[in-house]
């Protein structure tokens, strides 16, 4: 355990156990457009809300307007295509695109596209990537498909000084790796450089240089957003101090499912979650001076639902559950069941919603994943 300790990066895996005992309500900006509706990745630039949608989709960035959330402009990057565009950011001269997402680990082609800022801000409805920076991981070996079985998928982007680092998304073990990617188009091998704890599957990442700090979103399995604050940055060896991590509350009309954050001024966020379950796509305010939190470590909670990634029984610890309702990922109703083991063996590999209704009238909604 690392208390007081400055926490190092280059060398160190670092494994943090707390639980939140206070947590952070998330006001919505405004509702996103259905174009946006599967946003993936934020940046502020020159003013510009720009946004793009994931795996699947064009290959587009969308400004959108943040008091009505509707899109005011688009550019199609015509030299490129969308296989699993995941995040977006940028530095002095450049826009990095984030073509990583790898939710079964069997990709070989991932890569970063680099765009001239120049070049998209006078651009009239397209523009021609400067670069790619193809990447794989040192780590990996086997390319078997896993669908949601992987720690080799990916979803958060930042750029500091003269690299740009990566935060994984790990469905194995619900942390994060960092790797460290050069600036410049080539091909590379990159080599985890650390590993956080995070407790769950993050989706976005940003760095207030003005507050020295990395800002990392995501959710977990039981349908709880979360952010974690690393402060007091040392960017020579990637070093920091403080790891606080905090639950953020939804409100019940929008989606839990926080996929990108950028910053707006040097103390306040805008956070967007793309559609999920008929919740709607949403834009985000979040204040810096709210996230501070009480920590206490070895701390662990109890799942309401395990284990969860399964290939077949769940199991409902909640003393105060009364049923349970499976949905898949377009929201149609699968099954319902008032027993405490659920049999998913016989449903596809994927991700689905478990509605678990509790005696004092309230809902759970957690995500569960098949293998």
């Amino acid at each position: 355990m690392i208390f007081c300790e400055k926490i190092t990066l280059i060398t160190t895996i670092v494994f943090l156990y707390f639980q939140q005992v206070t947590s952070q309500n998330l006001s919505p900006s405004t509702l996103l457009e259905n174009t946006i509706s599967e946003t993936s990745g934020l940046i502020l630039l020159n003013n510009r809300l720009i946004t793009h949608n994931d795996s699947g989709n064009t290959a587009e960035l969308y400004e959108i307007d943040s008091s009505s959330g509707l899109i005011t402009r688009s550019l199609e990057i015509t030299n490129t295509t969308n296989i699993d565009w995941e995040d977006i950011t940028y530095d002095d001269m450049y826009i990095y695109i984030g073509d990583f997402g790898n939710n079964s680990g069997d990709r070989q082609n991932l890569s970063i596209y680099r765009v001239l800022i120049t070049d998209y801000l006078t651009a009239s409805s397209s523009v021609i990537a400067d670069g790619v920076i193809n990447f794989n991981y040192k780590e990996q070996i086997d390319f078997t498909p896993s669908p949601f079985a992987t720690n080799f998928d990916a979803e958060a982007l930042i750029s500091i000084e003269n690299n740009l680092y990566l935060f994984t998304k790990n469905w194995n073990n619900f942390q994060t790796d960092i790797y460290r990617i050069p600036k410049i188009p080539g091909e590379y091998e990159i080599q985890k450089i650390a590993t956080l704890n995070t407790q769950g599957l993050i989706t976005g990442a940003t760095y207030n240089a003005s507050l020295n700090e990395i800002l990392l979103t995501g959710y977990t399995t039981n349908g709880e957003a979360f952010l974690v604050e690393l402060s007091n940055l040392n960017t020579t060896d990637f070093s920091f101090e403080t790891l606080n991590r905090k639950i953020l509350a939804i409100p019940t009309d929008n989606s839990f499912q926080i996929e990108a954050i950028t910053q707006k001024n040097e103390d306040t966020y805008y956070i967007t979650s793309e559609e999920f379950q008929n919740r709607s796509a949403t834009l985000f305010e979040l204040s810096s001076n709210t996230l501070s939190v009480s920590t206490k470590f070895n701390a662990t909670k109890t799942p309401s639902l395990f284990p969860n990634p399964t290939s077949g029984l769940l199991t409902i610890e909640n003393p105060n559950y009364i049923k349970a309702s499976i949905f898949d990922m377009k929201g149609v109703f699968i099954k319902k069941t008032t027993a405490r083991e659920i049999s998913i063996e016989k449903l596809p590999t994927g991700i689905y919603l478990v509605q678990l209704s509790h005696a004092n009238k309230n809902n759970e909604y957690i995500k569960v994943i098949k293998r």
